[in-house]
């Protein structure tokens, strides 16, 4: 098996271990899309954020909620139970605790 599906077979696991049933997930760095389509198969809510409007474009054809967005720049008056920010360090606690949600965990 390629090791890039073992990591994302085992980063779905953890996160799905994590998650309440239906979740508002927002995930930062979506890339493709693969980790938040599969999420989406689970019947939870995402949406998508990345800086790279091609991943961004990847993401929508695996049909995911994404926006060309850095998490900076994003708008906190949505809310979720969830935020995934697996690929960068972009989430600082203030910023989390601004919005009200907290980093892999459901509230």
């Amino acid at each position: 098996m390629d090791p890039t599906e073992i990591a994302l077979r085992r980063t779905y696991d953890f996160v799905r271990g994590n998650l309440r049933p239906h979740s508002r997930i927002l995930e930062v760095g979506c890339g493709k899309g693969e980790l938040a389509q599969r999420l989406q198969q689970d019947r939870h809510q995402l949406l998508a954020l990345d800086v790279s409007e091609e991943a961004v474009r990847q993401a929508r054809d695996r049909g995911v909620a994404a926006q060309r967005c850095d998490f900076v720049d994003f708008p906190a008056s949505e809310s979720f139970d969830a935020v995934l920010d697996l690929e960068t360090s972009l989430i600082g606690q203030n910023r989390i605790k601004a919005i009200g949600i907290r980093l892999v965990a459901a509230r």
